[in-house]
Formats: C-alpha cells, sequence, structure tokens
C-alpha cells in the first residue's frame, strides 16, 4: 500500500514536469529511490530526484479500537479499526550543478503547491484502495535535518521533506462475526 502511494506521487510529478517542460519524452526526471545504497553510495541517479520513505507515523486521531461490517450472510463483522498512517518522504536533487538542483526542488514544491490532495476523482491512475492522499511541506529545523542526513549516512543535499498524510491500512479479516441484533464482546484478547 505504501509502494502504490509512494508511485503515485512520482508519476503526478512527472507528469507535471513533462508538461511544464513541454516534452512528451516519457523522461522520468523523479524516481521512487533510497538515498544510499546498502554500500553508501547515493542511489538516486545522477541529473535526477529521488523520493525516500523517511518515516511512518500512525495518526491516532480515530479513538474506536473496533469497527462493524455489514457481512454477506445477514450478519456483522467486528473488525480492527483501519490504521492511518502519516508518511514522512525526502525528495533529493542530485544534479552535478548547484543551481540545477535548487531549481529541481523548487520544482518540486510548485507541483505539490499546485496539487496537494490526491482522490481517486482527480488523479484517475490511483489506487481505489488509497482513496486519498495529502501532501504537506515539512520543514524540520537544523537539528532535525542534521539527524535525518547523519541517519541516512550521507552528506546534506538540496532536498525538501513532505508529510502524505491519511494513508489506512485495513485488514479484512474479521476477528468475529454475529446475527445482526446480537450482543457483542469487545473486551478482546488474543489468547496464548
Amino acid at each position: 500500500m505504501i509502494d502504490k502511494a509512494l508511485e503515485v506521487i512520482v508519476d503526478e510529478y512527472n507528469a507535471f514536469f513533462l508538461t511544464r517542460q513541454g516534452v512528451a519524452t516519457g523522461e522520468k526526471r523523479m524516481i521512487l529511490s533510497p538515498v544510499i545504497t546498502v554500500d553508501g553510495k547515493i542511489a538516486t541517479h545522477a541529473e535526477s530526484l529521488g523520493l525516500s520513505l523517511v518515516n511512518i507515523v500512525e495518526d491516532k486521531n480515530s479513538n474506536n479500537p473496533f469497527v462493524y461490517n455489514k457481512a454477506d450472510d445477514d450478519k456483522v463483522e467486528l473488525v480492527n479499526s483501519a490504521v492511518n498512517l502519516n508518511v514522512y518522504v525526502l525528495i533529493v536533487a542530485n544534479f552535478s550543478n548547484y543551481k540545477e538542483a535548487l531549481k529541481a526542488v523548487s520544482s518540486v514544491i510548485l507541483c505539490f503547491q499546485a496539487k496537494s490532495v490526491f482522490t481517486t476523482q482527480n488523479t484517475p491512475d490511483m489506487d481505489a484502495s488509497l482513496q486519498r492522499l495529502v501532501m504537506d511541506l515539512y520543514t524540520p529545523d537544523l537539528q532535525q535535518q542534521h539527524y535525518i542526513w547523519g541517519m541516512l549516512g550521507t552528506h546534506y543535499m538540496p532536498s525538501v521533506m513532505y508529510r502524505m498524510r491519511m494513508l489506512s491500512l485495513q485488514s479484512s479479516v474479521p476477528l468475529e462475526k454475529h446475527t445482526k441484533g446480537a450482543r457483542v464482546n469487545t473486551n478482546l484478547s488474543w489468547k496464548k
């Protein structure tokens, strides 16, 4: 699910870039890529942007731990409520020319300022299970940036961070099944 959401963002930026440049070559300016490889080398292709997952945080605004769904056989299923996630992504500009890197970062900001909310209505290629994605510019302070780049194991490169919210993950496996109107026990625990 996270991979599908990040692919939507990459595809949207690439479409924005091609439209803005007036080029129909199918060139991919942004790719889904870690910042560095396992052996410590820059993973993002030269002269391009790389989008990397940096952090996943659960959004705990929903207080109800259970949800009731109508089943096919005139029964009600008790399932755990969806896990709502905020996904933090780092978009890194790997350009040999510093000015071009800054232009690329500016282009990313412009793209997600122009369209920050993604739904199946305004993004036809988006998987229906994603429902809605919102891109919020995230600006870590200098200490947080230092920590992020230290964690990544490389030097700072021109980049921008976004918080992509509400990615909801929902299991389809019911905890219990009941006939309509039956008394339901919500004091569940896993049996050992």
